[in-house]
């Protein structure tokens, strides 16, 4: 019985975590983090509908493959809600998986089973499994970069023709899961070269490795080979890595950042575990090749993926990209458990070397960077953001290095019976920080569905009669196109995707840029559009009839040919609040009339301007509405009219602002 507990033990922790991770996912509405999820479950659910990766018809690119396929299958076969939920439920097991090769790994480099099993519920205790609940390929990457790291660390310790071929496919795996894996090719030159270091062997080692590196060219050649010949591009998705120029300085700061982000993530201490395991490696008084082995991998996994994020960071995001670094936590939380194994050998020059750097770290890290529009794509920032709101800047600051220190300073001083305070300090402050994550994104997430879905996420299937043309006119321009992505990913009856003027839909989606006729029509390249229904924010009415309304969004079922009554800009969806001047265009401005009731908690004075014109001025009475009619001058069917609403200081309500034609 004794011989099976370690195992039910792991299998309780994953299953504890399963259902733990589920359970707050499932409280997460709606795909959040846009178009990314959207995207990968619309590809996913078309890989098994048609064995190709397509949006609308059109060629989504290679974005992943494993990760779709993973989740694509409950979303073809489940009903939309059943099948998301699923997902969810399969992401939830996936990433608690990850504890299993942490565990096992630890035992094979002979740590006892508390450390072991410590590593592996530390690997399922940080924010970063939040990520459970949304479809994103963090997933499968989490645990799919800790097998693939052990697979390089066998590899070094016995480059046998077996162990270079488990290393290889994990590698494949990797890559067909996010191209970002490329990286593990460079990773495994320089855990190479740092196991030579540690080793203090020749470069003529490297030739048992020829058949891993010459699988390696071979594969890659024919990868570019075949997409040359093809549409597609050598690095997919990341192509466009590629095609801007960077700054050496500026990546180099954003690696460091990244580091200082790595010490928040994991709670600093498997941070600087594994520094003093490189320094004892490098100085040759490591005796197990296992443990020299993992510290090369675990070490160049930590420098080839910040380097990497740090400069895709400092051209193309311009933040914490700590989502990308996310599968370094369980080789930091066994770095971790192997020193702790080693009796926590703290030397004063190693520990006092590594103390002050990740202090500096810490120290040099903006506070900019965390922020609520970073919180996407960093989940252990957001902790520090609830605290900066109480804190501010220099408090928070100061927080954060004072927390850093305190940390440093038990792990300087902790005699060794008492060392197991420091991974049970971690697991507080990462539980911690876990709660805070999701409590936020479960915020974020359901209140992203209020605004675009509303409580009936697939509204415009239960009413539509036919194909539906989407209508995007730029609303929550922040979102790039989310209020699209949204409605296409529950609402199978959207057929096209139309945009209004410069307004553009981020991702890989084909959408047709409309005009507006001065009668209303919709061309797209001077030709009508040809539609029985649309979808378009409240703020645009169409000739035709209402059906329902979902969020900010309206299904109209349109008389032909498909036009544009008016449109309103200036106007906060849902509030319908004005903070300085609102406007509504209208289109075959004929026989009608504007009908306004508007209201103020505070006197205020407008001015109401028909055409540019000052046509009257309006004086709000605190809490009382204001009802006014105002005719446009008659003119041609084709023309068109816009009367604006300019308030003095904002803070003015629009019970009413419409155009009422005749008849």
């Amino acid at each position: 019985m004794k011989r099976h507990a370690p195992t039910a033990a792991l299998l309780a922790l994953v299953g504890g975590s399963t259902l733990i991770r589920f359970w707050a996912a499932h409280r997460v509405g709606a795909p959040w983090i846009t178009p990314d999820e959207q995207t990968y479950g619309l590809i996913g659910r078309s890989l098994y509908e048609s064995g190709r990766f397509e949006i609308l018809g059109r060629d989504a690119g290679l974005l992943s493959l494993v990760y779709p396929a993973l989740i694509g299958l409950p979303l073809h076969l489940l009903e939309v809600e059943n099948g998301y939920t699923a997902a969810k439920a399969l992401g939830a097991l996936v990433m608690s998986l990850a504890a299993v090769p942490v565990y096992c790994w630890a035992r094979a480099l002979r740590v006892e089973r508390r450390w072991a099993f410590a590593a592996a519920a530390l690997t399922l205790a940080g924010p970063g499994l939040a990520f459970s609940g949304f479809l994103m390929t963090e997933v499968a990457f989490y645990p799919i970069i800790c097998l693939s790291a052990w697979m390089m660390a066998r590899a070094l310790e016995n480059p046998t023709l077996e162990n270079q071929a488990f290393l290889l496919a994990a590698i494949l795996v990797a890559v067909t899961t996010r191209l970002q894996a490329v990286v593990l090719v460079p990773i495994l030159v320089l855990a190479l070269l740092l196991t030579l270091l540690f080793e203090r062997g020749g470069l003529g080692r490297l030739r048992r490795f020829g058949p891993l590196l010459g699988a390696l060219v071979a594969l890659a050649s024919a990868w570019t080979l075949l997409t040359r010949s093809g549409s597609g591009d050598v690095l997919g998705s990341y192509q466009v890595t590629t095609s801007i120029s960077y700054d050496p300085l500026a990546a180099g700061r954003f690696a460091l950042y990244h580091l200082a982000d790595l010490l928040i993530m994991t709670a600093v201490v498997p941070v600087v575990a594994l520094a003093l395991l490189l320094a004892r490696a490098i100085a040759a008084r490591e005796e197990s090749v296992q443990v020299r082995a993992f510290v090369a991998v675990a070490a160049a996994y930590v420098i080839g993926f910040t380097a990497q994020v740090g400069l895709f960071a400092s051209s193309l995001l311009g933040r914490l990209g700590e989502r990308y670094l996310l599968g370094l936590s369980p080789l930091l939380f066994l770095a971790l458990a192997v020193w702790l194994q080693r009796g926590a050998p703290r030397p004063a020059l190693a520990t006092g070397v590594a103390g002050i750097a990740a202090t500096a770290l810490v120290l040099a890290l903006p506070v900019r960077f965390i922020s609520e529009a970073a919180a996407p794509d960093a989940f252990s920032t957001i902790p520090l953001f609830e605290l900066r709101r109480h804190l501010g800047d220099p408090g928070l600051k100061l927080a954060i290095v004072l927390a850093t220190g305190m940390i440093l300073v038990l792990l300087a001083t902790l005699r060794s019976r008492w060392v197991w305070v420091l991974p049970a300090l971690a697991a507080v402050l990462l539980v911690a920080g876990s709660v805070s994550a999701s409590r936020f994104v479960e915020r974020q997430a359901n209140g992203f569905r209020r605004l675009t879905v509303g409580d009936d996420p697939r509204w415009i299937d239960r009413f539509a009669e036919g194909p539906v043309s989407f209508v995007y006119g730029g609303e929550y321009g922040f979102s790039g196109g989310g209020p699209v992505w949204a409605s296409l990913f529950w609402n199978r009856s959207i057929a096209n995707v139309l945009t209004l003027g410069s307004d553009h839909v981020v991702g890989p989606i084909e959408a047709h840029r409309a005009s507006i006729a001065p009668d209303g029509r919709l061309l797209v390249g001077g030709r009508q559009v040809e539609a029985g229904a649309a979808v378009a924010s409240s703020a645009v009415a169409f000739f035709g009839h209402f059906r329902n309304q979902g969020g900010s969004y309206v299904l109209w079922r349109l008389d032909p040919p498909a036009r544009i009554s008016s449109r309103v800009s200036g106007i906060r969806l849902l509030s319908s609040d004005i903070d300085v001047r609102a406007r509504m265009d209208v289109y075959a401005c004929r026989d009608g009339v504007f009908e306004l009731e508007l209201a103020a908690p505070e006197a205020r004075r407008l001015e109401l301007r028909l055409d540019g014109r000052l046509n009257r001025t309006v004086d709000l009475q605190a809490g009382t509405v204001w009802k006014g009619r105002i005719t446009p001058r008659v003119r041609a069917e084709r023309e068109t009219c816009a009367l604006e609403i300019v308030t003095q200081g904002g803070g003015v309500h629009a019970y009413r602002f419409e155009f009422v034609r005749s008849g």
